[in-house]
């Protein structure tokens, strides 16, 4: 019975942390998405204000 729940629990755990990971990954692109659209916006208005 206790090697069938770890077994049951191990199976459950395994998509779940590949989900997180993928989680993970779309935050990171996003983040990154976001850096990369601010210093656009940021080097647009330098030269505007110049």
């Amino acid at each position: 019975m206790v090697a069938i729940a770890v077994v049951m629990m191990g199976t459950a755990v395994k998509p779940m942390i590949s989900m997180f990971g993928e989680l993970l990954k779309s935050l990171m692109q996003a983040a990154v998405a976001v850096l990369v659209a601010g210093a656009a916006l940021a080097l647009v208005f330098l030269s505007l204000l110049r």
